[in-house]
């Protein structure tokens, strides 16, 4: 497994219906899940691809909702998928990938701080980058740079 289409044909093989989309672009895999099955699915791709490295984990805020990505790569089979979710702005909530892969600890921090995302079961989802007072979350397109002052 190398190639997006090698990835593609395995990531339909473990998730099956649990894909809402799946595509290649720019030599990626990218699968979308629900996001009540972000963990779920996380965790089969995991076992099923040897995604053995999660290289970043960031959101998006397309106004409407939040697009949560993380990068995942299989170091021996040498393969790269996107995996993506979509996020309500009112009840960004999903399952922490911490139980899955260490790396998501920092990762999920800056995602919760930055774009007010919850990552549930996150053994400490403490601010990372901003002072204690800060408030509210710079990365969301309705942040109003005014509350600090």
């Amino acid at each position: 497994m190398s190639g997006a289409a090698e990835v593609s044909v395995a990531v339909r093989q473990a998730l099956g219906e649990r894909a809402v989309e799946l595509r290649e672009e720019h030599g990626w895999a990218i699968a979308t899940v629900e996001a009540g099955r972000w963990f779920e699915c996380a965790a089969a791709l995991r076992d099923a691809l040897g995604l053995d490295y999660l290289a970043s984990l960031t959101a998006v805020d397309l106004k409407d909702n939040f697009e949560l990505v993380a990068h995942l790569y299989s170091i021996a089979g040498r393969g790269k998928l996107a995996l993506k979710c979509r996020l309500g702005r009112d009840n960004a909530v999903v399952e922490s990938l911490t139980k899955l892969w260490s790396a998501a600890d920092w990762l999920e921090r800056e995602a919760a701080e930055m774009f007010g995302i919850h990552f549930e079961g996150h053994p400490n989802l403490a601010g990372l980058l901003l002072p204690d007072d800060w408030v509210g979350h710079p990365l969301r397109k309705d942040y109003d740079e005014a509350d600090q002052d």
